[in-house]
């Protein structure tokens, strides 16, 4: 974890996600779940950082960074996605 948080210090997205996604039991990891999600959020890549925010949300229902990145995420889907799914 510490490493990944240097490469993020450094700008080191990729690498640091990398890492991350290579942790033994991220699973059940919450910390390095949240920071993955962040990590993927700032890539735009939405639907990754979602997942990996739910999964924090699967494991501590309270965790509240986790429960505004989910609402934030899911008000831009929703936004972007109005017309397409309501012709």
């Amino acid at each position: 974890m510490e490493e990944s948080k240097k490469l993020i210090e450094s700008n080191r997205l990729e690498e640091a996600i990398r890492r991350l996604e290579a942790l033994d039991g991220l699973s059940e990891n919450e910390e390095a779940l949240l920071l993955l999600g962040e990590l993927y959020y700032r890539q735009g890549r939405s639907v990754d950082a979602l997942n990996r925010f739910n999964a924090v949300l699967c494991m501590h229902p309270d965790n509240t960074k986790a429960k505004a990145y989910v609402e934030m995420i899911n008000d831009v889907l929703d936004f972007f996605y109005k017309d397409r799914l309501n012709p």
